[in-house]
């Protein structure tokens, strides 16, 4: 040991008890001095350390200055409440002790950092060796915390529970003195709440902090990720907000989302489609003179709705997220005729159109930060459009389609798509697929007969079958094929546009009846895609297919493909 010693920097905090301060408080210390040391400068001690850049969990801090103290011998406890051998501060990164160096003589110092917020840092290690480990559960009314006793036993004096709205970013801190458990109450709901534990030793200092807990307050969390993005045709007509990307001339625009921890049990996913067509001054005729035509406010056509999560580097390297076969589409819609502007710019008679889906087994990717993308193919203007979704652990929510062990994007663009490969584990169980495939384009085509795909502009012209616009109006076998060998087929056909009525639609479209009532190929205007008839469910069990511990090569195929087709699937196991 040298003369003048620098005194090990590591665990220490003030003893006085720290009241829970207002929301979006500091209440983290910053982290602990290192690199201090001494040297002799004539009759002088000069000190330098490291900067502390940090807090105690990690993340940025903003030191304001520095606290300096000197004992007689290397166990020296700083007395931060008295100050009786606190010698000086600093705001830079070193210290001169004026005559400290005196011959025959001992002095020993420790730093400690000292944040904006007033929290002081550790100026030596923490007599603590090992750290509680926390553990908890959600209620209706607050978050029930425990923890295990930090050891050694005998120097531990009390607890300190840190939380907050964001990981390692404590707002609050209670000191609970010995107990081993915790309620925290009054908290914000909908959101996530972090937690941690610090044990205080004999010396009054923390140890580190335990492991971090995460919960929300009634075990869910509503998160609205998109709020009336506007989507247009023509760049210019709705450029982009802040924090939105702008793609296809308008018709595309992708945010960021932070999707909550969590042990989610269901997990949906509900898509607002609002065109707010306008009437009278503004608008002679909301649905235009065509039925529906064009409207000056929005759009009164039935358009092509994907809401889809961004896996790719499409945002980096520009063009379209749509159409790569590596994003995730989550929904795909069609757009109703057109919805009505509240009063007074329209009758608002037709509400925005509301969607929901459940999501549960993506939930392996919906974590951390991913841009969310939406895009409705209009050549007009405007739709607005909102994602929400809902988090939930709440045992009466639990979806039966549980989360997936392992979830891969096979396709998400136009048919007929590149091959895909694919290696299922050896250890799942069941392996499903979800698919969204709807037909579009207006070429008068046969459909069926003899000349089923050939050109027409009369059914007699397509013996056994009848002259349609294709392929929307048109009947297509689509194939899921594995290793070359079709395994699955179907004609995406629904009947039931119009439930009920043939003027239920109108209900939902404020245009475009009785269009409306029509069948089509895989979809209605103003619903959520699906290959049949309601109750939809877009999921097909593969497993016979696509076996556990195999590896295959899967297209998919339309076959006499006349218009377009717009095919997603996804492939997901337990």
């Amino acid at each position: 040991m040298s003369r003048w010693p620098a005194g090990a920097a590591a665990a220490a905090a003030c003893a006085a008890l720290i009241a829970a301060p207002a929301m979006g408080a500091d209440v983290t210390n910053p982290a602990d001095v290192t690199g201090l040391t001494a040297v002799r400068e004539g009759t002088d001690v000069h000190l330098t350390w490291a900067p502390v850049t940090t807090d105690a969990a990690g993340q940025p801090e903003n030191v304001d200055f520095y606290k300096i103290y000197r004992g007689a011998t290397p166990d020296f406890v700083p007395d931060k409440s008295g100050g009786s051998n606190q010698i000086g501060t600093s705001t830079s990164t070193d210290f001169v002790d004026p005559g400290a160096a005196t011959p025959g003589g001992n002095a020993f110092y420790l730093v400690s950092a000292v944040d904006t917020a007033g929290n002081e840092g550790r100026t030596k290690k923490s007599t603590i060796t090992k750290p509680p480990v926390l553990s908890g559960y959600w209620t209706d009314t607050s978050i029930e915390l425990q923890w295990t006793s930090a050891e050694p036993a005998d120097q531990v004096t009390g607890y300190r529970v840190y939380y907050g709205r964001a990981s390692r970013q404590y707002e609050f801190v209670d000191d609970v003195g010995m107990a081993t458990s915790h309620s925290l109450t009054g908290l914000e709901t909908n959101v996530n709440w972090y937690a941690a534990v610090t044990a205080i030793d004999v010396n009054g200092n923390e140890s580190d902090f335990s492991n971090e807990h995460v919960d929300a307050v009634g075990g869910t969390i509503d998160l609205r990720a998109m709020n009336e993005v506007k989507l247009c045709w023509g760049a210019d007509n709705c450029p982009p907000l802040p924090g939105e990307i702008q793609r296809s001339n308008g018709q595309e625009k992708l945010l960021a989302v932070d999707f909550p921890e969590g042990d989610w049990t269901n997990i949906t996913v509900t898509l607002t489609l609002d065109s707010r067509l306008c009437g009278p001054p503004i608008a002679p005729d909301k649905c235009g003179d065509q039925n529906p035509g064009w409207n000056p406010c929005g759009d009164p056509w039935d358009r092509t709705a994907h809401l889809f999560l961004v896996l790719d580097d499409c945002v980096d390297t520009g063009g379209s997220c749509v159409g790569t076969h590596e994003n995730l589409e989550l929904m795909r819609a069609i757009t109703p005729f057109g919805t009505d502007a509240p009063p007074p710019d329209g009758s608002g008679v037709v509400p925005p159109r509301v969607l929901t889906l459940d999501i549960t087994p993506y939930r392996p990717l919906l974590v951390g930060r991913k841009y969310l993308g939406a895009k409705i193919s209009t050549y007009v203007r405007y739709w607005w459009v909102s994602a929400d979704f809902h988090f939930s652990e709440r045992p009466e929510e639990a979806s039966p389609k549980p989360p997936a062990k392992g979830v891969k994007v096979l396709f998400f663009g136009n048919a007929d798509p590149p091959t895909k490969t694919i290696s299922i584990p050896a250890s799942a169980t069941q392996v499903m697929t979800r698919l969204f495939t709807t037909g579009h384009g207006g070429n008068s085509r046969c459909d069926g007969g003899s000349n089923d795909g050939g050109a027409c502009s009369s059914s007699a012209e397509c013996p056994g079958g009848s002259c349609q616009n294709c392929d929307e109006f048109c009947h297509r076998l689509n194939q899921i094929i594995v290793d070359g060998t079709p395994v699955w087929e179907t004609v995406p056909w629904r009947d039931d546009c119009s439930p009920g009525s043939i003027f239920a639609c109108q209900e939902w479209n404020a245009c475009g009846w009785p269009s409306c009532t029509f069948s089509r190929a895989g979809w209605c205007p103003g619903y959520i895609a699906c290959h049949h008839d309601a109750p939809c469910d877009q999921d097909l069990d593969m497993t016979a297919y696509l076996a556990p511990g195999g590896t295959y090569d899967v297209d998919y195929h339309v076959a006499v493909r006349t218009g377009s087709w717009a095919v997603s699937l996804v492939a997901y196991w337990y």
